[in-house]
């Protein structure tokens, strides 16, 4: 989801070089909070969607690809956001420097690091958020994992 931190980006954009978002360490931190984000969707809603049939949920495809256990599937992946959690903050740290080295100017390397830092603390609210959502409940649900209320029905069918 790089475009969603392009969108956070818009009323920094006369104020970000050229190649701000190009550098190793803003690829990293925009790669590992993209992948954050996903992910820790996907541990947040894997029992919705295996209940309403959704495939795509990365749980869900290490429990059916490996064999194991719903939680040994979300163990998994909530050790991948943990790494990617010290990938984030890895590239937050390394990006001052990465700034002072291609000589950046001090007005765009403050936009570059209010950038950053607003894509970690994005990326740092998300489990708060996650954790308190009803989103992710499923006690909407009727036994065949249709919802009683929320969602169109086309909206989960793949033929709708």
């Amino acid at each position: 989801m790089p475009w969603l931190h392009d969108l956070a980006a818009l009323d920094l954009h006369p104020l970000l070089p050229a190649g701000s978002l190009a550098g190793p360490a803003m690829r990293a931190l925009r790669r590992a909070a993209s992948l954050h984000s996903g992910l820790v969707n996907d541990l947040y809603s894997a029992d919705r969607e295996a209940l309403t049939g959704y495939p795509s949920n990365a749980v869900l495809i290490i429990e059916q690809s490996t064999g194991c256990t719903r939680q040994e599937a979300a163990d998994a992946v909530n050790g991948m956001i943990t790494t990617l959690a010290h990938d984030l903050n890895t590239a937050l740290a390394a990006l001052p420097a990465e700034l002072t080295a291609l000589a950046t100017p001090p007005h765009a390397r403050a936009a570059v690091l209010l950038h950053a830092e607003r894509i970690a603390t994005c990326t740092r609210g998300q489990i708060t958020w996650h954790a308190s959502s009803p989103r992710y409940a499923t006690d909407d649900l009727t036994a065949d994992g249709r919802p009683t209320h929320g969602y169109p029905e086309d909206l989960l069918s793949s033929s709708g």
